[in-house]
């Protein structure tokens, strides 16, 4: 199956949807509230100035950070355009756009794939307006983590799928070649088709492999994406470590990202934000194996929480020179770490994430890193043939479907009956003749007011009743049509939440082919950020 030869495009205004919080909101208006915080909005004039601000301030060696892009693509089939790209890296004219996400299983949810569209189409569109300079995406995986509950599941058709181990630490260092239990049960979802057997063929290919998971899933994540040039950069590297020592060592032993980020907090929550992230005294975790161990600071001595472990300054230091690979930030450190090895101009997250960078504008100062240019990713709602379809035959707009399914349901079948399904004229009536009611009770006796009163209410309670059952008994007359409200709803809002933040490529690969991403693409806009319905034509 594949697309039909229209596929339109309708922009929806970030404002006018639900989906996004004030502190989003704020930034995407270049609100003054927010500027301290987020830094300007990226656009095709101010980014000349970011580029040359980049080229003054950014002394790594981009020999040593191109050799570590080519030391994790030793077992991958990379494209001209991606090995391109490694080499262009080199060269002291030449930028990236980065965009990063935990490890997720077989890509997670949709956003992951428009994350990494976003950074391609930013690359290409940055190239046509500075044709002197190079730009590379790059798509920076994180495989320390070890909240592996987030990424040992994802789901398929509305179902989740999860992969069934026992295994407590880093996340990239689960074992991938158990996979294949799983691999079988997506195959029996997926059906009998062409796509599916490509589907499958490269799962087996990509993770039924002897090696950590944040290995394969790096590889695969490159895969889909090697025609246009991304880059995978897996944090779990000695040698890109070693390129942060300083940024490690400092945090270590002067906790300068606590105190930077705490009076970043108290002034975002004065201006009406919340904050996504805590800052810790250290914001770096110990490596030991599979395991991951908060650093916790006691004294003289630097604890590893949860064991009777500690280490001394000297050892520390010793780890600095010879076990870099042993040092692994949190979620405040991270985007530190990300800027001082990478020749990066603007990061591309959703707002959760951008939340957390601008907790940070100030501690980048501390570290004398720039500020990249902040950009919200760009958001998707795919409908269907069957979904368009279903929408027009309702006569409803996508932005119908914003509302509860409730209050959806309720105006649906007012708008499709000529009942009058409310008592509005009887119960003004009834209103006006009980208030002569209990204005002969007052004459008689002032105290049956309060009786009259009481007795009113009961009657609108009782007519509230009958309006009540009067919609039930039309909602079953349109109780088909309304079914079909629900489903449509659901299949766009899956778990009440965006369908990008549920749905896998691997369902819509199934069913268009890789020509799927290719549509994305097509659609993703780079300097702008949009929230975009895509409707397949009936």
């Amino acid at each position: 199956m594949r697309f039909s030869p229209m596929l339109s495009t309708q922009t929806i205004s970030h404002k006018d949807s639900p989906f996004f919080n004030k502190m989003v909101l704020d930034f995407l208006a270049e609100k003054e509230s927010i500027l301290p915080f987020s830094g300007p909005k990226m656009t095709r004039e101010n980014l000349l100035g970011k580029i040359k601000k980049k080229k003054q301030t950014y002394h790594q060696d981009r020999n040593a950070l191109a050799d570590v892009l080519t030391k994790q693509a030793a077992d991958l089939e990379l494209s001209n355009l991606q090995q391109n790209n490694i080499d262009l890296l080199r060269k002291s004219n030449t930028f990236c756009f980065t965009t990063a996400h935990q490890i997720n299983l077989f890509t997670g949810p949709l956003y992951c794939i428009y994350k990494a569209l976003h950074a391609i189409r930013l690359a290409e569109e940055a190239k046509i307006e500075f044709p002197d300079y190079n730009f590379v995406p790059v798509f920076w995986i994180h495989t320390e983590d070890h909240d592996i509950d987030e990424m040992d599941h994802f789901y398929l058709f509305g179902k989740q799928i999860k992969w069934k181990h026992d295994f407590q630490g880093a996340s990239g260092q689960l074992a991938s070649n158990n996979l294949e239990e799983l691999i079988k049960e997506v195959e029996a979802a997926l059906g009998d088709n062409e796509h599916a057997n490509d589907i499958v063929e490269q799962l087996r290919k990509h993770f039924l492999l002897d090696r950590p998971y944040g290995k394969s899933a790096a590889a695969f994540l490159s895969f889909l994406f090697k025609e246009k040039g991304l880059l995978v950069l897996d944090q779990h590297d000695e040698d890109l470590k070693k390129m942060a020592k300083g940024l490690f060592e400092k945090e270590l032993f002067s906790s300068a990202i606590k105190e930077q980020v705490s009076r970043t907090n108290a002034a975002l929550e004065a201006n009406g934000y919340g904050t996504q992230a805590f800052a810790r005294d250290i914001n770096l975790f110990f490596l030991e194996g599979k395991d991951r161990y908060r650093i916790e600071k006691k004294g003289e001595q630097w604890n590893l929480v949860g064991t009777e472990r500690s280490i001394n300054k000297e050892e520390l230091e010793k780890c600095l020179e010879e076990k870099m690979i042993a040092f692994s930030p949190n979620v405040l450190c991270r985007p530190l770490f990300q800027e001082t090895v990478l020749p990066n101009l603007a990061y591309i997250g959703g707002g959760g994430e951008l939340s957390y960078w601008m907790q940070l504008k100030a501690t980048f100062k501390v570290f004398d890193l720039p500020f990249p240019f902040l950009h919200l990713r760009n958001s998707f709602l795919f409908l269907d043939k069957g979904a368009n379809k279903k929408l027009n035959k309702l006569g409803l707009k996508v932005d119908d479907l914003w509302e509860e399914e409730d209050a959806l349901v309720k105006r649906f079948v007012l708008s499709q009956t000529d009942e009058h399904l409310n008592l509005n004229q009887e119960k003004e009536e009834f209103s006006i003749l009980f208030d002569q009611v209990i204005a002969k009770l007052k004459e008689v006796d002032g105290s049956l007011e309060r009786t009259g009163e009481g007795e009113k209410q009961k009657l609108m309670k009782a007519f509230a009743n009958l309006e009540s059952k009067m919609l039930r008994a039309e909602k079953r007359k349109h109780e088909n049509v309304t079914s079909q409200l629900k489903r449509l709803k659901t299949k766009m809002f899956p778990g009440k939440s965006m369908q990008e933040r549920r749905d896998n490529i691997l369902e819509y690969w199934n069913r268009y082919g890789l020509e799927f991403i290719e549509q994305i693409y097509q659609a993703s806009s780079g300097f702008e950020s949009s929230f975009k319905v895509l409707r397949e034509s009936e």
